[in-house]
């Protein structure tokens, strides 16, 4: 049998949750220009010549926190690593570190925010964070944090958090461990800290003190329930979700912090459950989480409160998004047997709400936008230049050109804010596909079963797959997929040439619609924004992916239906966003998405959901070749279901041999998850008794198999099996045992 697990949306090194670092001063484009500096990674997705630039990070996903003790990782010690060279940048930050220590406010400040700016631009910045620290400079930003003077306070909190943004996981524990929590916490709770700073500062305060909280709760163990016991995070459910007058960079860094913080934090869903301020938040949430669900128009029968708080709220689809991912993080919480029952409850109106509210969510298309807003980006730079060149070159005196003077503030450029309106709606979107996700997998794992038990998570799993049937939502999903093929197709370096021959006029006009709307940008736009828009597109595509995978998984072919189709699309946008995975990094964005498309395609394939006469060869390489152990044990779990479709029968001896060179590979050993999805496919592809004979004969399938066997119970004894938790142990272990008795019965059959 083959153990099939659910797609884990888990952050990847440059995390998912964070928000966008702010651009410094010294980072601002002008129209048309573009950085000169060479990329140090050429092939990044979609792109893969595009100059280097800082990490462009989105959102919180909310629900899938890493959980290393869970997991048996150990914890990675901050800065007792290996000495890394220091690097270049290092230099250029020595005289500014002389500044921190000034008594001059002024000074003070511009040393954080130059600091802040060389790790945002720094290529390498863990390694120059780690320097810092090294040096004192981290403690001493750390100190700043609650500077007297407002503008030094907000200049540190800016820097440290851009150091938690940029840097890997050792950064934030490094923090954690340098005591960051306690200045943090008084920036979050303190009262009269708040009513002596103006609107803006304490705007820009709590923004940065609220996303550098979300980094640390994210990759932090202790964090969130620290915040939680100290009431940060009870501010931040009011500042996210509840109050009406709050800015909106502060509400969404809020409601990102609180859907980090609220997965499996039982103290905050005991506060909702029991007292009734905490009634009346879930309240407002389940009202912001439906929202979009008829189009996000209010009601007459709204209190004055309500409407303001909609108003508020700025109708962000991001900010419902959030609240359905906090809605569900409070439906999984574990509880004392007390609460219990309140908490079945509610979880039914919650789950309720998230599946009405992901309907209107999940509905945008931000592919179909791209050619009409690349053209009003167009015209908008096109009238702005207009407006420069009829300026007068000398001042009004008539005297000498006078210089420009700067204000301490760069300028917006004209397409600033189209474009920040098309991201944070692809935003709202993605969000929305990680609980759509998340929803699909909680309610069949087998730590829910132990919380609320087995008879119960299968009751809630199937009203949930009948809501999600009722509205068509794998419908809009395979639409955002078909959307994001016509984007693939616009951006790679082939384009219109590598499209089929025997495509439809619709995908081939649509495709160059596309490809018109990001010549466009790459005209306008500068290589950071373009490279953000390249990034959002391929996360969004991603989470497609993983969406459809998590939905699939739980039906039967019957209930599935003829699902050929979506076997086609995602084979052919495979096709063409693998056009530079070879030079792709195992971590990348591009071999994420390799890894989810490919095990779409084994989900379809044991559903018998296949496409008659597809070229395997793609399916084959990856097996071969893919930059991660999953790409590869997914790429011949799918191989060996296409080997039983009738269409491809002819193809079984070619695909048994590519799978026992796998387990045979001496040179590079494939690693215990590849020879495990190995083990279980030549058992589903030769198991019948009268089926493949002369293949079986042929492959000399028994004696390889016996021969591998040692082999593979030495690899389970040895250092990579100890590394192994026990429930995946188990399953190697039981893949071991099957194998054997397989070979077994088969010498008795050939």
């Amino acid at each position: 049998t083959i153990d099939i697990q659910h797609t884990h949306i888990t952050p990847n090194p440059i995390y998912d949750h964070r928000p966008t670092p702010d651009p410094e001063p010294n980072q601002t484009h002008t129209t048309r220009t573009r950085s000169t500096r060479p990329d140090p990674n050429p092939h990044r997705p979609y792109h893969p010549h595009q100059p280097h630039h800082p990490p462009t990070i989105e959102e919180t996903m909310g629900k899938q926190r890493r959980r290393r003790a869970k997991k048996g990782r150990a914890k990675v010690n901050p800065m007792g690593m290996a000495e890394m060279v220091p690097p270049d940048e290092l230099s250029t930050v020595a005289p500014i570190v002389m500044n921190m220590k000034s008594t001059d406010p002024a000074a003070r400040a511009s040393a954080c925010t130059a600091i802040g700016g060389i790790i945002l631009n720094s290529k390498r910045p863990t390694a120059l964070i780690h320097h810092l620290a090294k040096n004192g400079v981290v403690r001493n930003l750390i100190s700043l944090l609650v500077d007297p003077n407002g503008h030094v306070a907000v200049a540190a909190t800016r820097a440290v958090a851009k150091m938690a943004i940029c840097g890997d996981n050792r950064v934030s524990i490094g923090l954690y461990k340098s005591d960051v929590m306690t200045p943090l916490l008084t920036l979050l709770t303190d009262e009269s800290l708040h009513k002596a700073l103006n609107s803006g500062l304490l705007s820009g305060l709590l923004t940065h003190a609220l996303d550098l909280a979300t980094c640390l709760a994210e990759q932090c163990d202790g964090v969130a329930k620290v915040l939680t016991e100290k009431g940060a995070l009870k501010k931040a459910l009011g500042w996210g979700f509840v109050e009406g007058d709050i800015p909106r960079e502060v509400r969404l860094a809020a409601a990102s912090l609180v859907c980090v913080a609220s997965d499996d934090n039982p103290i905050l869903t005991k506060y909702l459950l029991e007292s009734e301020e905490g009634k009346g938040v879930t309240k407002r949430v389940l009202a912001l989480c439906q929202r979009h669900s008829n189009g996000g128009s209010t009601t007459s029968k709204d209190s004055s409160a309500d409407q303001k708080h909609r108003q508020h709220c700025h109708n962000s689809r991001r900010l419902s998004a959030l609240a359905a991912s906090f809605l569900l993080n409070c439906s999984t919480s574990s509880l004392q047997q007390k609460h219990t029952a309140q908490l079945a409850a509610m979880r039914k109106e919650m789950i309720e709400a998230v599946t009405k509210g992901l309907v209107g969510l999940v509905g945008i298309r931000p592919v179909a936008i791209i050619p009409g807003l690349s053209s009003k980006i167009h015209q908008l730079i096109q009238q702005a230049e207009s407006r420069l060149s009829k300026k007068p070159a000398k001042g009004e005196d008539g005297g000498k050109d006078k210089a420009p003077a700067w204000r301490g503030h760069r300028e917006v450029q004209p397409w600033e804010k189209a474009l920040e309106g098309w991201v944070e709606e692809g935003i709202g979107l993605k969000v929305a596909m990680e609980t759509f996700a998340n929803l699909c997998s909680s309610f069949s794992s087998s730590s829910m079963e132990e919380k609320i038990g087995g008879a119960e998570c299968e009751t809630l799993l199937k009203a949930i797959l009948a809501e999600i049937a009722k509205h068509e939502l794998p419908k809009r999903l395979v639409v955002l997929l078909r959307d994001h093929l016509c984007a693939s197709y616009a951006i790679s370096k082939k384009g219109l040439a590598k499209i089929p021959k025997n495509s439809d006029k619709s995908k081939v006009d649509q495709i160059k619609e596309v490809l018109q709307g990001i010549r466009f940008f790459r005209q306008d736009l500068p290589a950071a924004q373009l490279m953000r828009v390249y990034k959002l597109l391929g996360s969004i595509a991603l989470r497609c992916t993983q969406c459809l995978f998590n939905y699939i998984i739980h039906l039967s072919p019957e209930n599935l239906g003829n699902m050929a189709s979506l076997w086609s699309l995602t084979y052919e946008w495979l096709n063409v966003i693998t056009e530079s995975y070879a030079d792709s990094d195992p971590d990348s964005l591009l071999s994420q998405q390799v890894e989810s498309g490919v095990g779409l395609l084994w989900q379809l394939a044991m559903k018998r959901c296949i496409a008659p006469n597809t070229d395997l060869a793609l399916l084959a390489s990856l097996a071969r070749s893919g930059k991660s152990p999953t790409t590869k044990a997914h790429s011949i779990n799918a191989l060996a279901q296409a080997g039983l479709h009738p269409t491809y029968t002819k193809q079984n001896l070619n695909i048994g041999k590519l799978i026992l060179e796998r387990i045979e590979e001496e040179k590079l050993p494939e690693p215990l998850e590849v020879l495990s999805a190995a083990g279980e496919s030549l058992i589903d592809l030769y198991s019948e008794d009268n089926v493949f004979i002369k293949e079986c004969r042929e492959l000399r399938l028994v004696q390889r198999i016996k021969a591998f066997l040692p082999v593979y119970s030495s690899k389970l004894k040895g250092e990579e099996g100890q590394k192994l938790d026990r429930f995946t142990m188990e399953h190697q272990q039981s893949v071991l045992e099957n194998l054997a008795a397989f070979a077994d019965y088969k010498a008795g059959k050939i």
